[in-house]
Order: C-alpha cells, then structure tokens, then sequence
C-alpha cells in the first residue's frame, strides 16, 4: 500500500488505483462523473489554437454540446507534431504549420466510452495550410472560426477550468496586440 498526499493508493496487478481521487472528474459537458474506484488511465494530448482574422476555429461533436479546439491524444510511437497534423486532419480535413507550444494543462475527465484520464494538454498556436476546413469525422456536427471575443461567452469549451483560463489569457493577449 502506498501513501500519496492525503489518499490511498491500493497497488492491484501493477496499476495504482485510488480509494478516493483528490480531484473531479468531468466529462465532455462538464458535467462530474462520481469516480467510481476504477483504473485511470494517464493520456497526452496535443491541441492547436488556429487564430484568422480574430476568430478562433472552434469544433462541435455530434456527441457534446460544448466546443472544443481541434487536437486530442497522442497514439504510441507518434511524436506530437504527428499527432496534431493527424488530429487536424482527421477531424477539419486540413493541413497546419505548427507555431509555438503557448502552454500546457493537467486535467482528469471521464470518457464518453467509460474510462477515467488523467491528461496532460499541449496547446500549440498553429495555422491552417490552404483555406479549406471543414468537419471530415463523422462524429463532428459543426467546425468554424467565431470572433475571440465570443469565445467566452458564446461558445462554451469543453476543457477544464484551468485550460479554459489559460486559452482566454492566451485570446486576451491577441486581443491587446
């Protein structure tokens, strides 16, 4: 048994899980999922933050009522730059030149198909390649550019609080220039 800050850690076949997790987890509309004693899978994730014109691209899956920026988990054997050239055109059908790593986020959420994570999120600036974005995963219902200064307001993200802060500190800083 290991002790870690003010919760228990039970080793079982080699996967620490925990008694009562520290945090909450959150699923893709924010609401929280009670944890309920499972395995928590650690996962790395890559995001772009695709600026036009004072719009951000912003993407709706079928599945979530919130927005998101297009990115997600990093498969084994990809670097992220693989990852996100892959995500962008898996999810916008496009192509990206990636800019600057512009900050990173620790999150734990719940999975739609069931599984607990904790993630660590990269958020690179990036900009589109072409002209053309538009959903090509099935599972996307809508993908656009909206005026940053909506983005708060109008277009509810689906990330968690800190990621959420941290995105509009980083439109803040846009919008001053």
């Amino acid at each position: 048994m290991l002790l870690h800050k003010r919760n228990t850690l039970i080793k079982n076949n080699d996967l620490l899980v925990f008694k009562k997790f520290p945090h909450q987890f959150l699923n893709a509309n924010l609401d929280v999922v009670p944890y309920d004693g499972s395995q928590i899978s650690w996962r790395v994730s890559a995001y772009v933050l695709i600026i036009k014109d004072g719009k951000l691209l912003l993407a709706k899956s079928k599945h979530e009522k919130l927005y998101d920026v297009l990115g997600g988990g990093i498969e084994i054997g990809e670097t992220v730059e693989e990852a996100l050239h892959r995500e962008v055109l898996e999810e916008g059908g496009a192509k990206i030149n990636i800019g600057k790593l512009q900050f990173s986020a620790v999150d734990w959420f719940y999975h739609r198909e069931g599984k607990f994570y904790q993630t660590l999120q990269l958020y690179f600036e990036a900009e589109l390649v072409g002209e053309q974005v538009a959903p090509t995963d099935p599972a996307m219902e809508w993908m656009g550019f909206v005026p940053i200064d909506e983005v708060s307001t109008k277009y509810v993200l689906a990330v968690s609080p800190p990621a959420k802060h941290l995105i509009e500190k980083y439109l803040s800083g846009l919008r001053s220039k």
